[in-house]
């Protein structure tokens, strides 16, 4: 069995990095939720795509990438389990002028959120100044209607690669209180791994400080637990 996790840095490892070597991924991927979660289900294979600062946009993207790479086997032995990320966040693609010093192509997508803006070979301060101005227009309304984008468009992606086995979750922020609405909806129609109702959820995981909400080392074993205790 292969046990394919994408999603933000609540799947990378965030705020874990004085547990883990800088150059080592090995060492972070140990540290991480896919990684005891893939122990739990006795997978043979942990595939964990979450990246600091992505957005749903590149989990779709990566997704979509990663799949279209396997084989029809290796697809039908996948359970995927899909951490969706705020709304709010987007990428873009930088012009390969701006890149033609990088061999890495993923390296060309800028990752955006509120304040940051995560890119090469272009000025700070005139992509920050640039990629916040999308940001600015944004709508609660618009943001829900994105989560059930981005829902159908990555369900649809699994059912087509004949991955029969995916379930979704999502960290939890001060815009919960509009997301229960779609995830109520989608319930019904895709796999969600945690319940939210009125805005309270029943995932209880240790986080790395009152403050940083990022799971600890402690969290990502909860979760991966919480997780396994749903699918099973």
């Amino acid at each position: 069995m292969i046990l394919f996790a994408n999603g933000c840095s609540f799947t990378w490892g965030g705020s874990l990095e004085p547990f883990f070597d800088r150059d080592s991924n090995e060492q972070r991927l140990a540290l991480c939720w896919p990684a005891h979660l893939g122990t739990l289900l006795g997978a043979n294979e942990v595939v964990n795509l979450g990246e600091g600062c992505g957005s749903n946009q590149r989990i779709l993207r990566t997704t979509f990438d990663w799949l279209a790479q396997q084989t029809p086997e290796r697809l039908a032995d996948t359970v995927a389990v899909i951490q969706w990320t705020d709304s709010s966040r987007y990428e873009y693609y930088c012009p390969e002028d701006y890149n033609n010093h990088q061999e890495n192509i993923s390296e060309r997508w800028a990752k955006v959120k509120e304040g940051v803006c995560l890119q090469v070979g272009e000025s700070r301060e005139t992509s920050l100044a640039r990629s916040q101005k999308r940001l600015e227009t944004l709508t609660m309304q618009e943001e829900v209607y994105q989560i059930v984008a981005n829902c159908s468009a990555i369900a649809h992606m699994f059912q087509s690669f004949g991955v029969t086995q995916y379930y979704f979750w999502s960290h939890h922020n001060h815009r919960d209180r509009y997301l229960d609405r779609p995830k109520s909806y989608f319930s019904h129609r895709f796999p969600w791994i945690d319940s939210v109702k009125l805005g309270q959820t029943d995932w209880k995981y240790d986080t790395v400080s009152p403050i940083d909400k990022h799971p600890s080392r402690q969290g990502h074993r909860e979760i991966a637990e919480i997780i396994y205790k749903k699918i099973s």
